[in-house]
């Protein structure tokens, strides 16, 4: 079994989370379906999705628990333009699956907070460029997740931190 999830814009969203699989090994795929929540403005957007898979214990190892997150700014009430507007401000969101994604249970808040948007002050990169430190695994039951973080300041500038969350499978 092959899971992939991935980002993209759609005719009514800016961006989404796709999930798809495998059950030959990649040489077929399912159709592609949308893990997000429907949109409910049109400030909100989906990106850099990560995938765990938390397999059974046997001789076999068949997945089971597919783990899904993603960078969300479901709570935009404006657009993303500078860093320090409200619409930059982001969480970390996801859903599980404990069928091998045949079924996806609803959204949940991975982040504890709305997080802000860090600054980057390094001149050769945007001003609201975040490295890509989302990551995800799974063990013994559970879902291990991290991600790109603002809520940290440094002599009163948003800077990019590390955070870390575990979420138990379904």
């Amino acid at each position: 079994m092959v899971h992939y999830a991935y980002g993209g814009q759609s005719a009514i969203s800016t961006g989404d989370i796709y999930y798809t699989r495998s059950t030959d090994n990649g040489n077929t795929w399912s159709t592609p379906i949308v893990l997000n929540d429907p949109e409910t403005n049109q400030y909100q957007s989906h990106w850099m999705p990560s995938l765990s898979v938390n397999y059974s214990p046997g001789a076999f190892r068949q997945p089971e628990d597919v783990t899904v997150s993603w960078y969300d700014r479901r709570q935009a009430t404006s657009t993303c333009n500078n860093v320090g507007d409200p619409g930059c401000n982001y969480q970390r969101y996801g859903v599980q699956s404990s069928d091998n994604g045949n079924t996806w249970g609803s959204n949940i808040e991975i982040s504890d907070i709305i997080i802000p948007q860090p600054d980057q002050e390094d001149p050769d990169f945007p001003a609201c460029y975040a490295g890509d430190y989302d990551y995800a695994t799974a063990l013994n039951g559970n879902a291990f997740v991290t991600w790109t973080d603002g809520r940290v300041a440094v002599q009163g500038v948003q800077v990019q931190n590390v955070e870390f969350a575990s979420q138990p499978e379904p």
